[in-house]
C-alpha cells in the first residue's frame, strides 16, 4: 500500500510558506531603516515565495511518499535533501494524529510515528490515509 500527498497537501504548504513570506517582509520593513532597502528586500523575498510555492512544493510533494508492506513502513521525501526512513511496524509502539484548524478545513492530519529510533512525522496524510495507517498498525500491537 503506497501513500501520496493529496492536492489539500499543497494548500497547506503554500499557505504556511505564505505565513513565513509574510513574517520576513515584516520584519524587513521593521528592521531595515532604509525604506529602498526594505522594498528591495521585500521584492527580493517575493520572488523566493513565488519560486518555493510555484515550483518546489509541488516537485516536493510530487517525491514523497509513505510505503506499507507486510513488516515494514518506508516514508521518502525531500527534494534537494533525499531522505528515506525505514521502519519495522513491530518497533513503532505509539501513532498520534493531530490536526490543525487549517488540516481540518482541508482534511489532513499529522501522523507521528515513534518507534525505537527518531519520531517520524507526516503532516499531508488525509484522514482516510490516517486511519488505513492506524488499522495496519493496530492489529500487531492490539
Amino acid at each position: 500500500m503506497v501513500f501520496h500527498p493529496e492536492k489539500g497537501a499543497l494548500t497547506l504548504l503554500r499557505v504556511r510558506s505564505l505565513a513565513v513570506w509574510i513574517a520576513l517582509c515584516f520584519l524587513a520593513g521593521v528592521l531595515l531603516p532604509n525604506p529602498r532597502a526594505a522594498a528591495v528586500t521585500a521584492a527580493i523575498l517575493s520572488a523566493a515565495y513565488l519560486g518555493a510555492a510555484m515550483w518546489y512544493i509541488p516537485v516536493l510533494l510530487r517525491r514523497a511518499e509513505v510505503e506499507i508492506r507486510e513488516d515494514r513502513l518506508t516514508y521518502r521525501s525531500g527534494l534537494l535533501f533525499r531522505q528515506e526512513i525505514q521502519i519495522e511496524l513491530r518497533q513503532i509502539f505509539l501513532i498520534t494524529k493531530r490536526r490543525t484548524p487549517l488540516q481540518r478545513y482541508l482534511k489532513l492530519c499529522t501522523v507521528v510515528l515513534r518507534s525505537c529510533g527518531p519520531a517520524v512525522r507526516i503532516s499531508w496524510l488525509t484522514g482516510a490515509q490516517a486511519e488505513a495507517l492506524e488499522g495496519i498498525w493496530r492489529p500487531r500491537h492490539g
